[in-house]
């Protein structure tokens, strides 16, 4: 009893006399609870308060909080954004609706910084308008990798958004396709991939397709990311071009993102390449079992294909007691003449 008497009194000894402690005490009896009540609360005024506390723990909860919290003035917020001017400070209007005349001022707030400031590069990727789009393609390719990827970033999330005009998707890819930041570069094209299906929206232009596939003869980047964006953009209405831009690659052994993407791209499609029957037979022999399965799924749903399939793959798939059963599976649905079995 004396023994635990006796730590107890040395902890409060340590405490009383250590302020840092002792305030990191007060912080967790005190402060840390008021900071989760108003997060569970959602209450924005109470976060608002939060972020300009002097323990930099509680500031980065509050705006990380407030990305998520309904805030009724906005421009208050975006007032106490622009007061503290960090990447968290700004990624607390992510998530929020704003006016016009809002994002005019976040727009108006760039062109008094510029892209270092990648929190407000941030918030203009999310919510800009088109002038958000021109302001960013504005700006000279910054020489810091990633300051690059944000600009990058923010210049494909808002063409996700927003419709750019010829001009602009050419510049963009000319961006993404002169730059040695892979990262970057898929980034630049994250919009253009992400809405490539999207029946509401123009997609690219004809000149546009044409600079891509002027630029991509001669753009070997050192990651997969913008190969895949640009294979999905083309296979559309140049699927042959795809293909043989690949001829030298090993389709066993090729990326499991890009083959899918590829082999879903081919299902699309009313019309295929010649050489799309070749490219199946190769993924159905991939080492990755979904691209196998996706293959397979092709294969069974285009009756044209399954006569040109080199139909032992097909058998050795679905006989195979080795291979996993949902692959199997995939491989009888795919046989020519599964009733054989």
């Amino acid at each position: 009893m004396y023994k635990i008497f006796s730590v107890l009194v040395l902890a409060f000894l340590l405490v009383a006399c250590d302020p840092i402690k002792k305030e990191a005490g007060r912080l967790l009896t005190q402060e840390y609870p008021d900071l989760y009540e108003a997060v569970y609360a959602r209450d924005d005024q109470a976060l608002m308060e939060f972020t300009s506390h002097k323990d930099e723990r509680v500031r980065m909860q509050a705006w990380q909080a407030l990305i998520n919290t309904p805030v009724n003035d906005i421009t208050a917020l975006i007032d106490l954004a622009t007061k503290t001017d960090t990447r968290e400070s700004w990624a607390s209007l992510w998530l929020k609706e704003l006016s016009e005349e809002q994002i005019e001022r976040l727009n108006e707030l760039f062109i008094a910084s510029n892209a270092s400031n990648i929190g407000l590069v941030s918030v203009l990727g999310e919510l800009g308008n088109s002038r958000s789009l021109e302001l960013l393609l504005e700006e000279d390719v910054p020489p810091n990798q990633e300051m690059e990827f944000q600009l990058a970033y923010a210049i494909g999330r808002l063409t996700g958004n927003i419709e750019a005009n010829e001009e602009q998707q050419i510049q963009i890819i000319e961006r993404a396709l002169s730059t040695t930041n892979s990262k970057a570069s898929q980034a630049y094209l994250y919009g253009f991939y992400r809405t490539r299906n999207d029946q509401e929206k123009q997609g690219l232009t004809q000149n546009a397709v044409n600079k891509m596939i002027e630029l991509w003869k001669n753009y070997y980047p050192d990651e997969i990311g913008s190969d895949r964006y640009i294979a999905a953009l083309l296979m559309k209405d140049h699927s042959g071009l795809v293909f043989h831009h690949f001829i030298d690659k090993d389709f066993i052994l090729m990326d499991v993102q890009l083959a899918i993407e590829i082999i879903q791209a081919i299902g699309r499609n009313e019309e295929n390449d010649t050489y799309a029957p070749v490219a199946l037979n190769a993924f159905v022999q991939h080492k990755n079992p979904n691209v196998v399965i996706q293959a397979l799924r092709v294969i069974a749903a285009k009756e044209d294909f399954a006569k040109e399939i080199n139909n032992s793959l097909l058998n050795a798939t679905a006989l195979n007691v080795a291979v996993e059963p949902h692959v199997r599976l995939a491989g009888f649905n795919a046989s020519v003449n599964p009733e054989k079995y």
